[in-house]
């Protein structure tokens, strides 16, 4: 750090003095005398301005630095709420981890079987179709023979339209739910993909009888262990709260370093020294800080009477 002026011990008066200490002594002699010790004099002055140049601290370019250890002894419960807080965000992250592989597993298992419903939705849609075609195959010849109206063969017409579009929005459908489940599985879209309930005829059907069961809902479902999380989550951050309005103790130690130093009067060279202490933090006021915090300790039940200013020892 570089100042404009220098910390001065002594005033300019007491360095006039000083500087001036022989002339002051002989001027109260006879002038005899004076012409006598006008040696003397001179090294009186010389000695006094040796003292005045012995005081200056020349300040003006200053450096410092030092390095400092605390070890916590009592800390208000903070450093036990924030390893708290740790373990509970860790739990966070493995429970949303697991939410999201159920998730992903729910999603791609619907879109499988959509996949499947799809398959055999065309299949159902084709077979009809061929038998609304056969119908009006069937139909033309009676018209031909004169046993059905043009009325009838029209009606039939209709059910071929019918099923011919809705073949087509099966088809649509299916593309569509193949390249969803591609996607889904990390897949390129256009892969085309054969799954094993599709060339399956008979598909088996499990029934299952569901029965609620709490304790195990919350001990499987990770929506509901992210919740519990939450609310821990919430408690350890009262209690950091808390922490920051109880007295706390520390140990300190640490080397500092300076240039000038003051170990051996004034040194324009760098000198340091090892130093150990304890940090005792009392708080005692905090300009209605607590009085707010109160609010909030009513409706979570929890609260500290305690302000905040620091004393060292």
């Amino acid at each position: 750090m570089h100042t404009t002026k220098e910390v001065s011990i002594l005033n300019n008066d007491q360095k006039y003095v000083l500087s001036n200490v022989g002339t002051g002594l002989v001027s109260q002699l006879p002038a005899p005398i004076q012409e006598k010790l006008g040696g003397l004099q001179t090294a009186l002055n010389a000695l006094g301005q040796d003292v005045v140049d012995a005081f200056r601290t020349d300040t003006r370019d200053m450096f410092a630095g030092t390095v400092a250890l605390t070890q916590p002894i009592f800390m208000g419960g903070s450093i036990i709420a924030f390893n708290k807080i740790a373990d509970i965000k860790e739990r966070i992250a493995a429970n949303s981890l697991d939410a999201s592989r159920q998730s992903t597993l729910y999603t791609i298992d619907q879109a499988y079987w959509q996949v499947v419903s799809l398959h055999h939705k065309k299949q159902l849609a084709e077979s009809y179709l061929e038998l609304v075609k056969k119908l009006d195959a069937d139909v033309s010849k009676m018209i031909d023979e004169g046993v059905a109206t043009k009325s009838d063969g029209l009606s039939v017409d209709v059910k071929v339209n019918e099923a011919e579009m809705t073949l087509t929005k099966v088809n649509d459908g299916l593309v569509l739910s193949r390249m969803l489940l591609n996607q889904l599985c990390g897949l390129p879209l256009d892969e085309q993909v054969t799954l094993v309930d599709e060339q399956a005829e008979n598909i088996a059907v499990v029934e299952i009888s569901a029965k609620p069961d709490v304790e195990m809902a919350v001990a499987n479902r990770p929506e509901l262990k992210l919740l519990e999380n939450t609310v821990a989550l919430s408690k350890q951050a009262t209690n950091v709260l808390k922490a920051g309005n109880l007295p706390q103790v520390a140990l300190t130690g640490g080397y500092l370093i300076s240039n000038p130093n003051v170990f051996n009067g004034f040194e324009k060279k760098f000198s340091g020294m090892w130093n150990v202490g304890v940090s005792v933090r009392v708080p005692i006021w905090n300009w209605g800080d607590v009085m707010l915090s109160r609010i909030s300790c009513v409706q979570t039940r929890t609260c500290v009477w305690l302000t905040s200013v620091s004393v060292r020892v």
